[in-house]
């Protein structure tokens, strides 16, 4: 698949794209040079492009189909990457890389491609055949595994509290132990997922997926180890995309002890393990110019080994709209609802959020996405002994920034950093957060 000829090129992208990209140095001289490369005369063709004026993006352009010709698309991909770090506007660029990628097996890049140009290229006539792609590239990766290792540091992993007392003010309410104050630490995280494709002839994708992850404290009382299993449908049309998923999944946590300190009554053990079972609906879907609507609706149950009174079913629906400024830039905004119904009232809630965040490619490959989602939970009864129904009001801010044309070892960085503060009327659950997440992700 890496040796198809420069013909066998051309002809795939005509027939997928239909749009191929001009250089400015002019349409009949670059079909000139094309046509050299075509009859395998390289070095007259890197002599017509030496004889031409033209700009170093038309160069690099020109040089990538000769090396595409030669048999060496992997020249061609640094060189199209390059131009797409220098000019991230560049749709017909980004068309022959997908393409190229595609044609020498690298079909997870190439997912990664057209997916961004089913969302970002408008004009009529493409966006079926991104999707049709899509669909062949589907096909071409049955199975695989990945794995990721993160660098965690956080101010405040167990969200414990600055608070002394339950309520503001008030000395008789109730004195918060040391295990729900704020601890600090810095975690690390290991994980691997493997996954199973299973392509239905008329159209769409069935994903059998299993993952772990474990995260590791100095403090092993926050140590979290959490296997899953997936099986999720997904179809691609002009018009979007959208998936139905099932999922399970297990979260252990370390026993906590709480002694009694009275003669006779045994110790309190309890932790915040628990079973997750759920369903998941969600998509994307063009509308008119250059809006995409977005939705997911999710219900689940969580059963927790001892925390008995906060087990019970849940569901979050969320609708917003991104709007694509630029083929570099896109912003969007949202709403989400929920209800959540454990066994106790007390946890008992309605909540409301708004969001809006922005999207850009900049020059040098990278990218970047910031952030904020402010939103209300009330809760249907009193808390316990405080004769008060509790009322959180919370602020999450969240930036991101990765480089497309760095890795190590075949593993590519993404670091992504958040600030949650949530002021609450009960004092357990008033606390700030800043958190980091430093992760380097391979595909085998």
């Amino acid at each position: 698949m890496k040796q198809k000829t420069f013909k066998a090129a051309i002809a795939g992208l005509t027939l997928l794209l239909m749009v191929p990209f001009t250089p400015a140095v002019g349409q009949s001289t670059a079909v000139g040079i094309l046509d050299l490369v075509r009859q395998g005369d390289f070095d007259g063709a890197r002599a017509a492009l030496a004889e031409t004026p033209h700009s170093d993006i038309d160069e690099l352009f020109l040089e990538a189909q000769i090396f595409t010709a030669q048999g060496s698309p992997g020249d061609a991909v640094t060189i199209y990457r390059a131009i797409l770090a220098v000019q991230p506007d560049l749709i017909e660029i980004r068309q022959v890389l997908a393409q190229t990628l595609f044609q020498m097996g690298d079909f997870e890049a190439a997912r990664f491609h057209f997916r961004t140009l089913l969302e970002t290229d408008r004009r009529d006539g493409l966006r079926q055949q991104y999707a049709n792609a899509l669909r062949q590239i589907q096909q071409n990766i049955p199975s695989g595994f990945g794995a990721s290792f993160a660098i965690v540091p956080s101010s405040n992993i167990n969200r414990g509290t600055t608070n002394t007392v339950i309520l503001a003010g008030d000395p008789n309410s109730g004195t918060i132990s040391q295990s729900g104050r704020e601890t600090s630490g810095v975690g690390f995280q290991l994980g691997v997922n493997g996954f199973l494709r299973i392509p239905r002839a008329e159209g769409g994708l069935f994903t059998l997926t299993a993952s772990a992850t474990q995260v590791l404290y100095s403090e092993s009382v926050f140590n979290v180890f959490q296997p899953s299993l997936s099986a999720r449908f997904e179809n691609a049309s002009e018009s979007g995309i959208w998936s139905w998923e099932a999922f399970a999944r297990r979260t252990f946590r370390r026993d906590l002890v709480q002694p009694s300190n009275i003669v006779g009554v045994p110790d309190t053990v309890s932790n915040s393990s628990a079973n997750t079972f759920g369903l998941v609906f969600s998509g994307r879907r063009a509308l008119s110019g250059p809006n995409i609507l977005t939705y997911s609706a999710l219900i689940q149950q969580t059963t927790f080994d001892t925390l008995d009174t906060q087990s019970g079913p849940s569901a979050t629906f969320k609708l917003g709209v991104q709007r694509n400024i630029n083929p570099s830039t896109s912003i969007n905004g949202g709403i989400t609802v929920g209800r959540g119904l454990p066994k106790d009232d007390a946890f008992k809630f309605r909540s409301a959020a708004v969001n809006v965040g922005v999207s850009k490619n900049w020059t040098g490959g990278w990218a970047t996405f910031a952030g904020a989602e402010v939103g209300l939970r009330w809760f249907d009864a009193d808390f316990g002994f405080t004769q008060m129904e509790r009322n959180d009001r919370y602020m999450t801010v969240t930036a991101s920034v990765l480089n497309s044309t760095y890795s190590w070892q075949g593993f590519s960085p993404r670091v992504t950093c958040n600030w949650q503060t949530t002021s609450s009327n009960i004092g357990f659950y008033d606390f700030d957060a800043y958190e980091c997440n430093i992760l380097m992700t391979k595909d085998f």
